[in-house]
């Protein structure tokens, strides 16, 4: 009885019947896309063992309140694991100008040192994470794109990739030496890591 009386009062109003329906309906929107984002900007980078325990460092620009740049210098990791000795490992990646590619296939990359895999212990399919970046040709592929180059992990180990610098100059080919599960939802969108140089770590375009 009760439904018939507000069904017709519905209809007897149309106007304000419909206003209230799109209220409701991009309030709903609006709450479930606010809803979305906070749970990704909670759940970013949270899939590694310990990632409560896992921090970036940036620098604070002089002359700049609250400006900050991700880009230090990779020695930075050794300085501040002597300072500090409960930090129990540091990593340096770099975003330097490198190209993995198969064929017309250009690969997403970045590098790595070897305590990459001490600090994001990620899954291996194949491959040890002791070793896989401490040869200087190494490559590390994600699991799909070893499916997507060589058909599967195993039949990817061992096989070699073009590498180059964008700024010209031949570079050794590089072996597939592990393939890892893939990451979601993280700041390291690659398809290949491979180990960074020396001479690289020092580069001031480096992360830790």
């Amino acid at each position: 009885h009760y439904l018939k009386i507000a069904f017709r009062n519905l209809l007897k109003n149309k106007t304000q019947t419909l206003v209230s329906i799109l209220g409701l309906t991009v309030g709903i929107v609006c709450f479930t896309v606010s809803l979305i984002w906070v749970r990704h900007e909670t759940t970013f980078d949270t899939s590694y063992p310990h990632s409560n325990n896992i921090y970036k460092i940036i620098r604070a620009l002089k002359n700049q309140p609250d400006s900050y740049n991700k880009y230090i210098y990779g020695a930075a990791a050794e300085n501040l694991m002597y300072k500090y000795p409960e930090i129990e490992a540091a990593t340096v990646t770099s975003k330097l100008s490198f190209i993995i590619e198969k064929e017309d296939i250009t690969l997403r990359n970045i590098k790595a040192d070897t305590s990459f895999f001490n600090v994001f212990d990620i899954p291996f399919i194949i491959g040890n994470k002791e070793t896989a970046l401490k040869l200087s040709t190494s490559i590390i592929l994600t699991e799909s794109t070893a499916n997507k180059l060589f058909g599967s992990a195993e039949a990817a180990m061992g096989q070699a990739l073009n590498t180059k610098s964008r700024f010209g100059g031949e570079t050794p080919k590089g072996i597939v030496n592990g393939v890892i599960k893939d990451i979601q939802h993280t700041q390291f969108n690659f398809e290949a890591l491979a180990p960074i140089s020396q001479s690289d770590r020092k580069q001031y375009d480096t992360y830790n």
